[in-house]
């Protein structure tokens, strides 16, 4: 297994932005929005305060994007947008881990939501499982959102925390 490290998005801007204008649009990327519209291009933020956004690398090379928005006044953590670029399950799932760990460490809780039928939702129900998480399903919201082939999907809501839920 390669190494994965993750770094700040803005540090690998001009990368990151030609991975995803590349790859976004294929068939595979279809459940990692919640909209049936898709930007060609990130917004990548100059400051940490109301977002987090970082890349995965692996071997130098951007492999991956994970975003987060930061509400400092309830110390949280919600809408995740997470891209895995390649195929390498096994080390992308080591970088949400690192991920998912560095939160839970500065905040108190993370909110997020995934269309059922994305390949990560498998993963996120894992989590749930592991106590250090403290996480939990909150439900599933019934034909929630249209995506990209025009269709409604339903959505699924989880909650990780620092303390027991």
């Amino acid at each position: 297994m390669s190494e994965i490290k993750i770094e700040p998005a803005f540090f690998h801007k001009e990368d990151l932005q030609k991975k995803y204008a590349k790859e976004i649009f294929k068939e595979k990327y279809k459940f990692s929005t919640t909209s049936c519209y898709q930007n060609f291009e990130l917004d990548i933020s100059k400051e940490s305060w109301s977002k987090e956004q970082f890349v995965v690398l692996c071997e130098k090379e951007v492999v991956g994007y994970l975003s987060a928005s930061i509400n400092r006044e309830t110390d949280s953590i919600s809408q995740l947008f997470i891209v895995d670029f390649t195929d390498r399950s096994e080390e992308f799932a080591q970088a949400m881990s690192l991920f998912f760990h560095s939160f839970l460490l500065r905040f108190k809780k993370i909110t997020f939501s995934v269309v059922v039928g994305n390949s990560t939702e498998k993963f996120y129900d894992k989590l749930v499982d592991f106590p250090e998480f403290n996480g939990r399903i909150v439900g599933v919201f019934k034909n929630d959102v249209k995506l990209s082939d025009g269709k409604l999907y339903d959505q699924k809501w989880y909650e990780f925390s620092k303390e027991k839920i």
